[in-house]
């Protein structure tokens, strides 16, 4: 494919390369070009990409700042292009932009399992880990926008991409890099809090109990089902002889992967008609409009699970126990 895309590229050109590549990869690239395409002049930039799904082109559109990595004197024609987007910029050299994309994802991952292991001790002390993300983001060294919000485990690859990337970079360099090797063994253990929550209620059998799950993609606004960590609680609860309803807004028609077992609900309040648990997966607007009524459906002494808190403000008056990470509602301070 390189190939090709080099071969019809003009022999004067400006590329920029927008991937979630390795750090390294457009030296290759330039490498390459220079052996095998001599009378090529290709002047590569790096932009580091950022698109979320369900949410691609309003960030690409409105970013709040582009990092751009060009060679020396190679910058102007890419500012121009770019500051039609954004006026915003950040220079650096191409392996800087690469290792950027890098060490924010990185970053990301860290505040995500810090914030997590935070909220999981707090569970222990009676601290309400909501509160102590409170006290974090008033502190002005750390500030109100940092990722520190208290909840569910980070299962897209992008993030445990890149620190995988890094640690690699690191054993080939001989260098200790605990707190990078630490971050995927943080997460991991966090992705055992519903089980543990479920085994607290639940201690000997989950047989006959009615289990409720909102979401079933890796995240909402999208049907990838891809790294969906609801996936493999579909399968625990099942080894436990759960009875299981999903819904997803997303999801339109049965996957294929779905365990035959697994009854698919096409109305989030099909879902938990006659549930004793509800597990709120991902943040679909649709959720908070069917936890209105939760109880109209649902068993009166319905436990809901919810990660990341995202029905707390719906259901909190409506004497409903409530377990999310970091603390319960009932405790919750008002």
């Amino acid at each position: 494919k390189i190939k090709k895309t080099i071969c019809e590229i003009e022999d004067k050109a400006n590329l920029i390369i927008s991937s979630q590549i390795p750090v390294g990869t457009v030296k290759n690239l330039e490498k390459y070009v220079f052996e095998s395409y001599p009378n090529k002049e290709i002047n590569f930039a790096y932009v580091p990409e950022n698109l979320r799904l369900g949410n691609a082109l309003n960030v690409f559109l409105n970013p709040d700042r582009i990092v751009v990595g060009t060679r020396d004197g190679k910058s102007d024609f890419y500012k121009r292009l770019l500051l039609t987007i954004s006026s915003k910029l950040e220079l650096m050299s191409i392996e800087s932009a690469e290792m950027t994309k890098h060490a924010i994802n990185s970053f990301l991952a860290t505040s995500i399992t810090f914030i997590n292991e935070i909220a999981s001790i707090s569970e222990y002390v009676g601290a309400d880990a909501k509160q102590v993300e409170r006290g974090l983001k008033s502190e002005m060294r750390i500030g109100p926008k940092a990722y520190l919000s208290p909840g569910g485990p980070f299962a897209g690859g992008t993030l445990a991409r890149d620190v995988e990337f890094l640690n690699i970079l690191s054993k080939e360099n001989v260098l200790c890099t605990p707190l990078l090797s630490s971050i995927k063994r943080s997460n991991d253990e966090h992705k055992k809090w519903i089980y543990r929550k479920l085994k607290n209620y639940f201690p000997s059998s989950m047989e006959g109990i009615s289990v409720a799950m909102w979401g079933l993609s890796y995240k909402a606004g999208t049907s990838t089902l891809r790294r969906s960590l609801a996936l493999d609680l579909c399968d625990w609860l099942l080894s436990r002889f759960a009875k299981v309803t999903v819904y997803d807004p997303a999801i339109t028609k049965r996957p294929e992967i779905l365990p035959d077992l697994i009854t698919l609900e096409y109305e989030a309040l099909d879902a938990v008609k006659g549930a004793r648990v509800l597990i709120v997966n991902t943040d679909s607007p649709e959720f908070k409009k069917a936890a209105k009524v939760l109880l109209d459906v649902a068993l009166d002494n319905i436990i809901v699970f919810d990660a990341n808190r995202y029905i707390k403000s719906v259901i909190e008056n409506q004497n409903i126990e409530y377990v999310a990470v970091g603390t319960c509602i009932n405790n919750y301070e008002k």
